[in-house]
This record gives C-alpha cells, sequence and structure tokens, in this order.
C-alpha cells in the first residue's frame, strides 16, 4: 500500500500542470555551463582549467516558442614549466527554442547560430616548440534536443545536448570542426501573458 502511494504522489508530481511559463508574453533569463573543469597533473606542474558558460535571454513569441541571445564564453588555460596555453572565445549566439507539452518535465528542440571570436595563445621556453597567437573568426550552427524540469512555475532547470558544426577562418586557413556537447543550466520566467 505504502508503495501503490509513493506511486501515485510522485507520478502527480510529474504530471501537474505548469501554468503560463512558455506562454506567449513571458520572458526567460538564463544560462548554460558545458565543460566546466580542473586538471592537474600528478606526474608532472601542468595544470588546466576550463569553462563554458552561456548567459541568455530570450522571448515567447507564441506558445512555447522562444526566440533570444546568448553571450558565450569559453575559455581554457593549461600551465606547466615553462608553457602557457590558452584559448578564449567570445561571441554572439541567436537562437530559437521550442518546448513540448504541459507538465513539470518539458523536453524541448533548439536550433542556436554562433558568430564567435576566438584568440589562442602559446608562450614556452621548450626546444623545438615556438611561441604563437593566433586570432580565428568562427561560424557555428547548434542544433539540440534537451528537457527542461521546472521546480516551480518559474524556476526550471535543463540539459541539453548540441551537435555544432563550426568554419573558423585565420590568417592561415579556414577550418572545419564537428563535435557534440553537453550543457547543464538553468532559467528564470516572468511577465504578462495573454493568458486570461
Amino acid at each position: 500500500m505504502k508503495k501503490l502511494l509513493l506511486f501515485s504522489v510522485i507520478f502527480c508530481l510529474f504530471h501537474l500542470k505548469t501554468e503560463a511559463q512558455t506562454e506567449k508574453g513571458q520572458w526567460m533569463v538564463g544560462t548554460q555551463i558545458g565543460d566546466f573543469s580542473y586538471r592537474k597533473n600528478s606526474t608532472s606542474t601542468s595544470h588546466s582549467f576550463t569553462m563554458d558558460i552561456a548567459p541568455s535571454a530570450g522571448y515567447f513569441v507564441s506558445k512555447n516558442l522562444a526566440l533570444g541571445l546568448s553571450i558565450p564564453v569559453i575559455t581554457s588555460t593549461t600551465r606547466a614549466t615553462d608553457l602557457v596555453y590558452k584559448e578564449r572565445e567570445f561571441g554572439i549566439a541567436p537562437f530559437a527554442q521550442y518546448y513540448f507539452g504541459n507538465g513539470k518535465l518539458k523536453p524541448y528542440v533548439s536550433l542556436q547560430y554562433k558568430l564567435s571570436r576566438e584568440r589562442t595563445y602559446r608562450n614556452t621556453n621548450y626546444p623545438g616548440f615556438e611561441n604563437f597567437e593566433t586570432i580565428a573568426r568562427k561560424n557555428t550552427w547548434s542544433p539540440g534536443i534537451g528537457v527542461a524540469y521546472f521546480i516551480t512555475k518559474t524556476i526550471a532547470v535543463n540539459t541539453i545536448i548540441n551537435y555544432n558544426s563550426s568554419v573558423s577562418v585565420t590568417d592561415n586557413g579556414r577550418y572545419t570542426d564537428k563535435n557534440a556537447t553537453l550543457h547543464l543550466g538553468f532559467n528564470l520566467f516572468f511577465g504578462k501573458t495573454d493568458q486570461q
């Protein structure tokens, strides 16, 4: 009996209506965090830090469809004896996001286009290695699928998997890259809606 009662409570929690947060007229603001890590090599003096964060804001132009803008910032630094290697990327990324369903758990699809600038820098005293600095202009298309869980009517946590296809242009040529990324994040929802 206790198991049946517990199952019923959990079932009801997952199927409660989450009125209005993805209705036309709502705003959402939040952030996504990707590769956030610190690594230290136990056999040498090297250590590295990586962070991928993207604050964003969007507006629901119709029920479940939000258009918005994200500002991705990616940084990576590796340091060792006589070596510093850094990558910095900063950009703007318009996006469209469409949610499905009316429950607390809402799957969604997303399409994002990122225009960014990436600086790569290496300074070393190692024999046979040269110091360099390159600047790249990047264009990246990122379709994705995700799921949002609404803790309350105004707060949601989410996760998304993106497939990224990018083209980088530097003084040395043009390069393409394709990869997949996993991001975790949260959004706040607010504003007036057209609901009565």
